[in-house]
Order: structure tokens, then C-alpha cells, then sequence
């Protein structure tokens, strides 16, 4: 089986990575959520010796995955992780998938090694965004709004086409969500961001609204404005801003979608 490709799937919180290993050393994987904090999503397309990609398979291969008992069931919000392997071309000949916390310690070993290799070739972003934020101000009245901005840059080698967060929202295919910690107690709030106090501004400095999808050149960015009540006791607090964004369809190898979770830092309210 000379052309063959190696599989590997595994689950993320607020998404997954998939990435394929071919025989000639080309990898692509896709993720949509960041992995092991990074702060990008998207899809990346690298290149390693064969032999790497030969002795990640042989690897696999020597701990007979393919015929490991894949556990007791469990529920479907468990993280799983799937292998697979094939010849080009073809669907996979295996594929099996397991409960990530049951892996048996040989199986454990040759998982940690691929995800290694995964985030080798993440460092060669075809299609990604990568996403950061910040507040308007540090120190608000208790009946200020809580103002951010949301950046999200393309990283990528080619254009990333990815879904307009506000008309995705209207859709019922996004979620945007506020969270506030009180720093020191166990105090959160969180709250769904009403689409009337969010605006998106394109690379030119503009608004952008209708359009159903973004298109970021490499190098250009989109920023989310957004505001929320705050209505907070006095003290010091840290704010997230959550943006999840469905799959749109059609999609291909340069559509962005996913869910980041990007840390706005800390801010004072005073009495």
C-alpha cells in the first residue's frame, strides 16, 4: 500500500482537530477550536520527510489499534478520539474510535505522538483566523456598558472566506456570549450579546453587514464591536467574549468556522 494516509481525529472543547498524514509527507488538518492554547482556528497544510510519516504509521500500526477493545459506551459528550488509515483515494480501510480517557497506555503513547505532528504542521496556516480582543476601558460606574473589540486576523498563506458573525446570529448559526468573573469568589455572570449592540468593521475601516460570509486577504482583519450592561457590584472583574460560528455550507479547504474563546483581560468597577 504505497499510497497510503493516516487519520486522526480527536475532540476539542468547543470543537475538534482532523488531520491526515499521507506517505509522501503532505499533512492537512483542520481545527475548530484553538489547540493547547493557541489562538487560531482554521486549516494548515505542511510538509515532512516520508519517513516521519512512516514511523508515525508504523507506530500506530505496532499497537494493533485496529483490533483494541474500544471500552465501555459511553455518552455522547465524551471526548473521543478516531484512527484511521487507507489508501488514497479510497475510504478509510480502518477506522476506530475510542473514548480518549480509555486509551490503553501504548495507544495513549502513539496519540500524544501524532498530536505532536499535528502542531508541528500548525505552524503552516493555509486558511486560519486567529483571534484577540480587548476592552474599550479598564474602570467603569456600576451602570456603565462594558465596551470590546474583537480582532480576527487572517493567518493564513491563501484567503480565509469564514461566516458574518451578525448575519450568522440572525440565522441561528453563531453564538456570542459575554462572561464576567468576579476575581477572588466564585461569582459569573454571562450574558448572550443582543446583535443591535454589536457592529462588524472590514479591513477597510468600514461597516460590513450583509453579506453572508467575510473574505480576509492574509495579513487583514475584521474587528466585532460590542458592547453589553454591565450592572456589576463594585471590585475587580475578568471578562471573556465567547464567538462560535457554525459550518456554512458550501464549504471547502479555505472556509474558516469554529470557537474561540478570547480573554479581554481584567477591569475595575468602582462604587
Amino acid at each position: 500500500m504505497a499510497d497510503w494516509y493516516l487519520l486522526c481525529s480527536f475532540d476539542l472543547p468547543g470543537g475538534s482537530v482532523a488531520a491526515t498524514l499521507e506517505a509522501d509527507g503532505s499533512a492537512s488538518v483542520r481545527t475548530t477550536a484553538p489547540l493547547r492554547g493557541r489562538d487560531h482556528v482554521g486549516t494548515y497544510r505542511a510538509r515532512f520527510a516520508p519517513t516521519e510519516h512512516a514511523k508515525l504509521r508504523e507506530r500506530l500500526v505496532s499497537t494493533q489499534y485496529a483490533n483494541a477493545a474500544q471500552g465501555a459506551p459511553v455518552g455522547p459528550d465524551v471526548p473521543h478520539v478516531t484512527f484511521g488509515e487507507g489508501q488514497r483515494g479510497k475510504l478509510p480501510q480502518v477506522l476506530r474510535s475510542f473514548p480518549r480517557a480509555q486509551l490503553e497506555p501504548r495507544l495513549a503513547g502513539a496519540f500524544e505522538e501524532l498530536v505532536a505532528h499535528v502542531e508541528a504542521a500548525l505552524a503552516h496556516p493555509r486558511a486560519a483566523l486567529r483571534a484577540s480582543g480587548q476592552l474599550e476601558a479598564r474602570k467603569l460606574a456600576p451602570r456603565d456598558e462594558l465596551r470590546f473589540r474583537v480582532r480576527l486576523e487572517s493567518i493564513g498563506s491563501e484567503s480565509a472566506s469564514w461566516p458574518n458573525p451578525l448575519v450568522a446570529l440572525a440565522q441561528r448559526k453563531a453564538r456570542l456570549a459575554l462572561q464576567v468573573a468576579e476575581l477572588g469568589t466564585e461569582r459569573v455572570q454571562q450574558v448572550e450579546l443582543d446583535p443591535a449592540l454589536l457592529a462588524l468593521v472590514g479591513p477597510d475601516g468600514a461597516p460590513f453587514k450583509s453579506e453572508p460570509l467575510c473574505k480576509s486577504a492574509p495579513g487583514t482583519f475584521f474587528e466585532l464591536l460590542g458592547s453589553a450592561p454591565a450592572l456589576l457590584e463594585p471590585g475587580q472583574w475578568s471578562a471573556v467574549v465567547l464567538v462560535a460560528l457554525a459550518e456554512p455550507r458550501p464549504s471547502d479547504a479555505n472556509t474558516v468556522y469554529g470557537t474561540w474563546t478570547i480573554d479581554l483581560g481584567t477591569f475595575e468597577v468602582k462604587p
